[in-house]
């Protein structure tokens, strides 16, 4: 049994890992308790999900590390730290690992925090595009039924 506690300003994150199976619990703020079990068709959903880079961040200011500080130790370059705390650069399997070893947060983790923050801004996305493709629809009808009105007086007229 592996247990993992990440405590997120967000989100609190517990790891825990029995016999294969990898269960996580979530909770936020306002004491909302989810719980996902890893590999089942349980999932979890919730509203926002954050870049793995604030948790690294916050995992940098808890274990008292600068960003030089910590590129010694880890191994990663500054400036690649630097962007992932950004926001501005993606976790991969490589970089997942190097701060397996760094932080004691598992690599699965980093990746799952990745891949469905990922999903996230892909399905945001999609809403903002469907939201705009409604819209212009919507207006085509409008404007296609002014030319029908338009036309049938027309032909009144005649």
């Amino acid at each position: 049994m592996r247990f993992y506690f990440v405590v997120s300003r967000k989100l609190f994150y517990i790891w825990l890992e029995i016999k294969g199976v990898e269960i996580i619990e979530i909770t936020n703020y306002t004491g909302n308790r989810r719980k996902i079990e890893m590999g089942t068709k349980k999932t979890f959903e919730p509203i926002v999900y954050f870049h793995p880079g604030e948790t690294l961040e916050e995992k940098l200011q808890e274990m008292g590390f600068s960003y030089s500080e910590f590129s010694k130790i880890s191994g990663l370059a500054e400036d690649k730290i630097k962007r992932i705390t950004a926001c501005k650069m993606d976790i991969d399997e490589e970089t997942a690992e190097i701060l397996y070893k760094a932080t004691k947060i598992p690599a699965s983790m980093w990746l799952k925090m990745q891949e469905s923050f990922n999903l996230y801004k892909l399905q945001k996305l999609a809403d903002i595009l469907l939201k705009n493709l409604k819209r212009h629809e919507t207006a085509y009808e409008v404007k296609r039924q002014k030319v029908r009105q338009t036309i049938n007086k027309m032909a009144a007229l005649v």
